[in-house]
């Protein structure tokens, strides 16, 4: 009879073989952002302007999407 974790080729998959990934960290780092992020450009949004605010957002988070996926094709 035929183990039912291996596979017909007699395969066993590696359980938990991405153990050592820093994932939390990276959870961190966006939850850190979503909390300072509304602190800080928040008084902006009521000085410089709604329109203006949304528009320099938009295009900021798009040069940074630029900037890293460029550092994916460089291979960093």
């Amino acid at each position: 009879m035929q183990n039912s974790c291996r596979g017909r080729d007699g395969y066993e998959p590696r359980r938990n073989r991405h153990r050592d990934t820093h994932t939390g960290y990276y959870f961190a780092v966006i939850a850190l952002g979503n909390f300072f992020g509304p602190l800080l450009l928040g008084p902006l949004f009521d000085t410089v302007g709604r329109v203006p605010m949304i528009s320099a957002t938009c295009i900021g988070s798009g040069g940074l999407l630029f900037v890293t996926a460029w550092l994916f094709a460089q291979g960093r």
